[in-house]
Order: C-alpha cells, then sequence, then structure tokens
C-alpha cells in the first residue's frame, strides 16, 4: 500500500479524493476499498407517500436512495456526497465499505427470507448504522451529523449506558435489530422518537434477489477484513490499531429454526423395531441354505418393521412477561412447522409458575390453532410442573421457550429437552440439563 489510490474508468470520480484520502488515513480501509466497486448514484423512480386529511397519496417520483448507498458489493455517491467536507465524505466512503465487509445486505436478505413480510428494512438499517457508527467514532472519523451511535441507541431506547468497547463486543446486527423491533411493537412511542430526532443514511439497497449469500463469500470477506485489519495494525494507525472486539464481524450463522427442526426431526424420527414374528429375507435365505446342505442353522433373525405409532413433542411456552411479542410469534410459527413437517402430536403447555393451559393441537390448521391459545403475559417462572407435565404425556422430545430465569426440578428420564432462550435478555448460565440454544 503507497498512500496513493487512482479511480478506474468505472470508479467515482464524486468519491476519488475521499477515498484516496482514506487510503492515506486508515490502511485497513484501503485494502477494503480494493474489494468493492465505487460508482457514482443517479436518481431512480421512488414512491412517495403523503397523508392528506384522511387519506394517504401516492406520488411517483426521480430521487436518489441516499447521498451514499450499497448493495453489498457496490458503494454509490450520490449528487448529495458532494455537500459534506472532505472529512466528512472519508468517514462516509468508511461507513459503506463496513457494510459491505460486514455483510450487511446478504444478512438482511437472509432475515427477509426467514421472517417474511414482516421484516422491517428501517429498523435493520438503523441498527447497522449504529453499530458502524460506533465503530468508526472510535476509530477517530468526523461522520456527518446527526448520525445514530449504539450507545445513544441503547440509552434511548432501553434506558442501558453502556461504555463503546463493550456495546461493540455485544451487539451484532441481528441482536439490535430484534430488540428494536420489539420494543417498536411493544412501545412504540421512544423508537418513534428517537428516529424522528436522528438521522440515518438509510443507505443498504435491499431490493432485488433476496435469499442467503454463498458461504464461500462469507468465508471470503471474513478473511479480507482480517487481513485489512491485521494491515492496520502493522501500519500503526487506524481501524486495526483499537483492538476492537466487534461482536458484528461476519461470521457462520445458522437459524435457531433449523437447528430447532433438525432437533425435533431426529426425536420424532420413526426407528424400525424387530418384529419376531416375521423372520428376516436374509434368515429365511440362509435358513433353507443350511436346510439343502446339512450345515449348521443360522440363528432366528426377526424382521425391522417401521415404528407406527404417533411420535409426541410437547412445547412449553414461557408467558412470564420476559418473552417479547415478537419472538412469541415467531416461536408460534415455529411450532406450526413442527407439527406439519413431521405429523407429529403437538402438545401446547403454557406456563409461568404453574401450567396455565394444556391443549394438544390437531393438526387441521397448525398456524391457526397456535395462535388460537392463551398466551396471557405476567407472573414469575418455574420449570418443575412444565417439564413434569410434559415427561408425562411419554413425548419423543420437550422445547420449551423460556428466558431461563426460574427454578428447575430433576431431568425427565430418557427425554431430550432443548431449551428456547433469547440471546437478548435471557439468563447467560446455560439450563442444569437438556441443550440450551440462543435465539
Amino acid at each position: 500500500m503507497d498512500g496513493t489510490w487512482t479511480p478506474g474508468p468505472e470508479h467515482s470520480p464524486r468519491a476519488s479524493r475521499a477515498l484516496q484520502k482514506l487510503v492515506e488515513q486508515d490502511p485497513a480501509f484501503g485494502a477494503l476499498s480494493l474489494w468493492c466497486r465505487h460508482r457514482d448514484g443517479a436518481p431512480e423512480p421512488a414512491v412517495l407517500f403523503q397523508r392528506e386529511a384522511d387519506r394517504w397519496t401516492a406520488t411517483s417520483v426521480v430521487r436518489e436512495v441516499a447521498p451514499a448507498w450499497t448493495d453489498g458489493t457496490t458503494v454509490f455517491y450520490g449528487a448529495q456526497f458532494a455537500d459534506w467536507t472532505l472529512e466528512e465524505q472519508v468517514a462516509v466512503c468508511a461507513h459503506e465499505l463496513l457494510h459491505v465487509a460486514l455483510r450487511h445486505v446478504p444478512r438482511a436478505r437472509a432475515l427477509t427470507e426467514r421472517l417474511g413480510p414482516v421484516f422491517r428494512a428501517d429498523l435493520y438499517n438503523v441498527a447497522t448504522d449504529a453499530i458502524i457508527n460506533q465503530t468508526l467514532l472510535a476509530a477517530g472519523f468526523q461522520l456527518p451529523r446527526p448520525c445514530i451511535f449504539l450507545c445513544e441507541l441503547l440509552r434511548d431506547i432501553s434506558q442501558e449506558a453502556v461504555p463503546p468497547q463493550e456495546a461493540l463486543g455485544k451487539w451484532d446486527a441481528e441482536m439490535l435489530y430484534a430488540r428494536l423491533l420489539s420494543r417498536a411493537e411493544t412501545d412504540p412511542a421512544p423508537v418513534a422518537a428517537f428516529l424522528a430526532s436522528h438521522a440515518t443514511l438509510r443507505d443498504l439497497a435491499l431490493e432485488g434477489a433476496a435469499g442467503r449469500a454463498d458461504a464461500q463469500e462469507e468465508v471470503e470477506w471474513q478473511g479480507r477484513l482480517d487481513r485489512a485489519l491485521t494491515l492496520g495494525r502493522a501500519a500503526g494507525r487506524g481501524l486495526g490499531t483499537l483492538g476492537l472486539k466487534l461482536a458484528d464481524l461476519p461470521r457462520s450463522r445458522t437459524p435457531w429454526e433449523v437447528i430447532i427442526r433438525r432437533a425435533v426431526a431426529k426425536a420424532v424420527a420413526g426407528a424400525p423395531r424387530p418384529d419376531w414374528s416375521r423372520p428376516a429375507r436374509r434368515w429365511l435365505g440362509c435358513h433353507e441354505e443350511a436346510r439343502l446342505t446339512g450345515a449348521p442353522d443360522v440363528p432366528y433373525e426377526p424382521r425391522l418393521a417401521a415404528l407406527m405409532d404417533r411420535k409426541r413433542v410437547a412445547v412449553g411456552v414461557d408467558v412470564s412477561g420476559s418473552i417479547s411479542t415478537p419472538l412469541l410469534r415467531r416461536f408460534a410459527g415455529e411450532i406450526a412447522a413442527i407439527g406439519k413437517r413431521t405429523g407429529a402430536e403437538l402438545h401446547v403447555l403454557v406456563f409461568d409458575t404453574a401450567v396455565r393451559s394444556h391443549r394438544r393441537l390437531t393438526g387441521v390448521d397448525f398456524m391457526a390453532e397456535v395462535l388460537a391459545l392463551d398466551f396471557a403475559r405476567g407472573g414469575g417462572t418455574n420449570f418443575v410442573e412444565v417439564v413434569d407435565s410434559a415427561a408425562a404425556l411419554d413425548p419423543s422430545i420437550i422445547v420449551v421457550l423460556t428466558d431461563l430465569y426460574g427454578g428447575f426440578g430433576a431431568a425427565p428420564n430418557g427425554i431430550p429437552v432443548v431449551w428456547c432462550v433469547p440471546e437478548d435478555g435471557g439468563h447467560p448460565e446455560p439450563a442444569p440439563f437438556g441443550r440450551t440454544l440462543r435465539l
């Protein structure tokens, strides 16, 4: 890295000076910039919604997505980019490069695939911007104001006073998005007030083909980011010298829904069992050969028959008040999916200190049955009765959605237990028995 940067024929003339300054100022970002395309953005068609009296009107306009934005591989610089000072332009370039390096666009598309229409791109963009801006602030960049910082967001939304390094080491984009979504649904006023008083670039272009990013591409970007930070440390300046532990670094993420489905499918799979009333075909052949040749007969071997009885899954749902409404809705969807895909008999036990309701789902319409359950909220938590009641059903597996704050009894004999615990707000220690899965 010789401290110079020359735009190619398709590179952004608007950002060339800022990118050259960024390379000189921070070698880590200089290395990352080589893996991105940089283009001047052009105004695009959009629909502007405005409320007039008691109705909404839609107006077609042509405008830029933002002063700067990215689609995950290319960084675009709009006409408003020139309105910032050079120092602010440098910080915005670094901001967009981190969006690309941290794989925020592919991760957002993966969330869209998982959550469907309930996914809120605006809240996800706020979460990613807050993490990136806090990182750049620690690295000494001069960001355009006003903008969103992670520590301010946690303070205003959740009344948490957390030091910057601790916050950056704990929160990743998905976790922070889940917190914002939960707060926006349960108490929308603080979130709306914060968004109204803090500008954000809204700079993730999520349109286009949805789906998870290629696993090889994720590994490559993780290596690029590691090498860039190493380069910064060797140069003794910039982001690489901070020694920050970033929870939002790209890594392999297996969705919790997939893990639950695998565990339940394994538990309810029909394992073959011996049918002693019918001999195995192999034994018949060996027996007949022994009879014809006079050789010693082989021991009797039964035929293996598929296990035909219907499996049961017991699902405990903690409604003590600490489980957020969005998470409860997502978990309800997973309950329905488990029943539909496995064909197992589902028993849902709603509990806090005791089991408040127990219902066996018929399987006619799993989602409708789950949503019809009474999830009244409030109270403490105790797991003794719900685990004992679930074990009494002789299920293949017990799945419990809880924050894990409560009293435990003995483990059920021979029955696997999966504890599904929110990563944000759940007890930090695993359950004394079974498998603890962080959502």
